[in-house]
């Protein structure tokens, strides 16, 4: 799992150069509804499955090879996303505001951090899915948030 986790991060990472070719908010958008996407499709896929791999002398099901697969990419969305909203923050503000705008967003992402571990115990304390919907929920949100916010790709500050 740290293996496909670090692959994943690195897939998010490299593919921030997208930055570069399109607009930096469309970008974002489709980084932020993919990693939303993903972890809808991960919610929606059932633990139990009949069909079973033996791959490594593990019994591994299909449908925890399919959750494995989309909760990495969602991973990559997501880390991709991360550092797009840098990118995107340094070019939508000015120098003056800049620092302080990343800090109060850095303490927020902070106080999202401790309450994440949190969150995933409603997995077992509520219903299975429910995290999924909420990192889905919160990830499609900041995704309809930045709909709305200016394109910094023509402004020059």
């Amino acid at each position: 799992m740290y293996f496909f986790s670090s692959l994943a991060e690195t897939i998010g990472y490299a593919s921030c150069h997208l930055n570069d070719a399109f607009s930096r908010k469309k970008v974002l958008i489709g980084f932020l509804g993919s990693a939303s996407l993903m972890c809808l499709i991960v919610a929606l896929i059932p633990i139990d499955s009949s069909i079973m791999f033996n791959i490594f002398n593990l019994n591994i099901s299909l449908n925890s090879i399919l959750i494995i697969l989309f909760a990495s990419i969602g991973k990559a969305m997501a880390s991709a996303a991360f550092n797009s909203g840098y990118v995107f923050t340094s070019k939508s503000y000015p120098t003056s505001v800049r620092n302080t705008l990343v800090s109060l967003v850095s303490s927020i992402g902070r106080v999202g951090s401790i309450i994440s571990p949190q969150i995933n115990l409603l997995r077992t304390l509520v219903w299975a899915p429910l995290p999924y919907f909420i990192f889905s929920g919160s990830s499609l949100l900041a995704c309809l948030f930045t709909i709305f916010v200016p394109d910094p790709t023509n402004h020059n500050i």
